[in-house]
């Protein structure tokens, strides 16, 4: 739980598609710790459908407008793959935390390149992978630690996730 006396994190959301739609908005509008007080996507139709359920909120065409915004603690970001790097360096640059959506970059070399920027950086960056705290996985990773099975001879692995509120 929060502590009443602290002020929520003031985030700004870089990215306001399915993904944000679906999972990212819920989730931080539902914990008094955070709250959204910015979003930018070039996209007017999906940055006003968010913007609208934020009414204090800011809305920028751009990550780089949104940076500017001097009351950002962290910024989500939930864009296509391929924007990682520029504004990953861009957030990193700003001194904000920042939460980037899986997979870091497209290429080994651009990872390496947040990697680099973010050891430099007094910031904190955390990539999002929501499968690591299932209980099936948390269950494996105690059997592996345990010792409890032998040596991993090969893995099989079916992922299904049902989105029953991809309209949202």
């Amino acid at each position: 739980t929060m502590d009443e006396s602290r002020e929520p994190i003031r985030l700004g959301i870089v990215g306001c598609g399915r993904a944000t739609r679906v999972h990212h908005f819920p989730a931080l509008t539902g914990m008094p710790e955070f709250e959204i007080v910015a979003v930018a996507d070039p996209d007017a139709t999906r940055r006003d459908e968010i913007a609208r359920r934020l009414p204090r909120a800011h809305s920028f065409t751009s990550h780089h407008d949104l940076l500017e915004q001097t009351d950002l603690d962290a910024v989500p970001a939930v864009s296509p793959t391929s924007t990682h790097l520029e504004i990953g360096l861009d957030v990193l640059r700003a001194g904000r935390h920042m939460l980037m959506e899986k997979p870091l970059a497209v290429t080994t070399e651009d990872c390496d390149r947040l990697i680099e920027a973010a050891a430099g950086s007094p910031a904190k960056i955390v990539v999002a992978h929501n499968s690591r705290w299932h209980r099936l996985v948390i269950q494996a990773r105690v059997l592996l630690r345990d010792g409890l099975i032998g040596p991993i001879r090969a893995v099989r692995s079916v992922y299904t996730h049902a989105h029953l509120h991809a309209n949202v």
